[in-house]
């Protein structure tokens, strides 16, 4: 019981944060400058679109692969904000949702 409310709950991050960045496609866009993503940025926004809500559909099914996948996504966005922020790119918005 208590892993499918975890499921729901990734699952509706996701979608969330999918959404959000649809809706806001140009400030998402920029925000990508702050991680060294100037060429091709709008490739990068509509892939990470199109990730989060693959990966919301398959966590939000139950499926154990998503999950994981979902988690490693969320790991490499935590280690380019780091990154980011060791650089002295502080400041910006991360456009994380």
């Amino acid at each position: 019981m208590l892993s499918v409310a975890v499921c729901l709950v990734l699952g509706c991050v996701l979608v969330a944060s999918a959404m959000l960045k649809l809706v806001d496609r140009q400030g998402t866009r920029s925000a990508l400058a702050t991680y060294g993503i100037r060429r091709g940025a709008a490739v990068v926004w509509a892939a990470v679109v199109a990730a989060e809500l693959v990966l919301a559909a398959g966590v939000g099914a139950g499926i154990a692969a998503a999950a994981y996948v979902a988690a490693a996504l969320m790991a490499v966005f935590a280690v380019a904000q780091g990154v980011a922020l060791a650089r002295g790119r502080g400041g910006a918005p991360c456009a994380c949702f």
